[in-house]
């Protein structure tokens, strides 16, 4: 009895923890690298790049997690709004502000209010981040370009230019520099009615590619007619876009 309660002793130390209720170890390690792979991120999600042209929160859920979240969002998009429109109207009714000068009329202080809009393919775009949501903006270098304005001339010069604009300026980024080219057409002045043909130098600053910038602009005019056919401008004013 005592030579097979031995033998039957040394047999449950030889079979290990299974005998004893213990889990497999390599069970258990298995079962640990699964759930630490359930914790990371798929590869899909790790490597997720952007198609081209696409920012990443154009896959962003409008919706937040909460009510609260959610109304929070909406009244930091309807102050956005807001400002931008606001911006609009200072843009509008505020004057650019500058000078002109000739070698026939000498120098002349200048106002005037461009209209400028945008069109055609976008070359950048900025998002305006709030906690919940946000808004998008985009940046398109061609613009038409309408300008009535005066000169403080004796008698008083009234003009008009249409013209055409390009202006390159990279998302998030302070400057911009633009080039243009129109005609200046003076309805009434010194010299009557006349048109020029002429090019200028844009400096667009304000981060893009929200609304608000200071546009400054370097232009030079050949009349057609009269004296003082060749006119040097410079003007800073608001600008929307």
């Amino acid at each position: 009895m005592r030579s097979l309660a031995a033998v039957t002793l040394l047999a449950t130390l030889l079979a290990g923890p299974r005998a004893w209720g213990a889990e497999d170890p390599s069970a258990v390690d298995a079962s640990e690298a699964a759930a630490a792979a359930d914790s990371r991120p798929s590869g899909a999600q790790a490597t997720e790049v952007p198609a081209f042209g696409e920012t990443p929160w154009e896959r962003d859920n409008p919706f937040c997690a909460d009510i609260g979240d959610t109304l929070s969002g909406i009244g930091n998009g309807l102050n956005d709004i807001a400002t931008d429109v606001l911006v609009g109207a200072a843009a509008i009714v505020l004057p650019s502000i500058g000078a002109r000068a000739g070698p026939a009329r000498g120098a002349q202080m200048q106002l005037s209010w461009p209209a400028s809009f945008s069109f055609g393919p976008s070359t950048g775009q900025s998002r305006r981040t709030k906690a919940c949501g946000g808004l998008v903006y985009q940046h398109r270098p061609l613009r038409t370009l309408i300008e009535p304005g005066l000169a403080l001339s004796a008698p008083l010069t009234l003009f008009v230019r249409p013209g055409l604009r390009y202006l390159w300026h990279r998302p998030y980024r302070l400057l911009g520099f633009g080039v243009g080219a129109g005609s200046t057409v003076e309805l009434k002045g010194p010299d009557g009615a006349r048109a020029s043909v002429g090019a200028e130098l844009l400096l667009h600053a304000g981060t893009c590619c929200a609304p608000g910038y200071v546009l400054v602009s370097l232009r030079y005019d050949r009349f057609f007619a009269d004296a003082g056919r060749d006119v040097l401008s410079v003007a800073a004013g608001l600008a929307y876009y």
